[in-house]
């Protein structure tokens, strides 16, 4: 069975809308399992990265008011 020029481009961007989003569990779940066997350092991790989005949001407010 042969499809046309158009079918394959569709199926093509299907697959990789398929792919990005199983890599994106893939992600997920290993960040979970991570969170899951070291909980004081994700703790740790998620505050810094709390304190990191803080200061930027502080730091695009004082460009913005300059």
């Amino acid at each position: 069975m042969q499809l046309s020029a158009d079918s394959q481009r569709r199926f093509l961007e299907r697959a990789d809308d398929e792919l990005a989003a199983a890599l994106r569990w893939g992600t997920l779940a290993a960040n979970a399992r991570f969170c899951r066997e070291q909980p004081e350092l994700a703790r740790q991790l998620g505050g810094a990265a709390a304190d990191g989005a803080r200061s930027g949001r502080t730091g695009k407010r004082q460009r913005g008011a300059a």
